[in-house]
């Protein structure tokens, strides 16, 4: 409907303000509207507005109970407000329900490895019968290997998940027009040490 498509063109800009105005005001016409509270709540989360994120993805939820998406993407917000326990046991009713669904398969390997457990991230790897079909086998290895350099702190393990670069070299990633960064961005600059 109509609504929707205002809302994803507005999105589409990477303009924050307005896109958080334009969807103020679509939701004040249509606030039960599942997609709509979905894309508000995810737009919360990418302008740092976690708790309120995290409450409109639970609206989002409700009105559209059976969306492996939402389960995926509400586990990333209470991730990032540091309520580990909602967010695992949301990705275990999200496998309960979708148990070949890979973006909550991904999430719960990342959650595990990067909260200190991630022998429990590289036994899910090992567990072939529970990862998501259609995935190469080579990218499971991959983050294995990351998983495990998290796990012993070896560096050698990090060089097989991410190749060291030489002094002065760079790696370059395309991040424009994801969450925060817009569209007409001309770079970003992460120092990692």
């Amino acid at each position: 409907d109509a609504t929707v498509a205002i809302a994803f063109i507005s999105h589409r800009t990477k303009e924050w303000v307005a896109y958080g105005r334009t969807m103020s005001g679509v939701l004040a016409r249509a606030p039960e509207h599942p997609v709509l509270v979905e894309y508000y709540a995810y737009f919360l989360a990418c302008t740092g507005q976690t708790a309120k994120a995290i409450e409109d993805q639970n609206k989002a939820l409700r009105l559209e109970a059976f969306t492996p998406r939402l389960y995926a993407e509400q586990s990333w917000f209470l991730w990032a407000d540091d309520r580990l326990d909602e967010a695992e046991a949301l990705l275990a009713r999200s496998r309960e329900l979708w148990p070949g669904y890979y973006w909550s398969w991904f999430n719960l390997f990342w959650i595990l490895a990067f909260t200190g457990r991630a022998p429990a991230a590289i036994a899910m790897k090992q567990d072939i019968a529970s990862r998501p079909a259609g995935i190469p086998a080579d990218d499971f290895d991959l983050i294995e290997q990351a998983a495990r350099t998290l796990d012993t702190r070896n560096a050698a393990g990090a060089d097989a998940a991410a190749p060291v670069l030489a002094a002065s070299s760079t790696r370059t990633f395309d991040v424009t027009g994801r969450c925060g960064v817009p569209d007409t961005a001309l770079a970003l600059t992460v120092n990692v040490t």
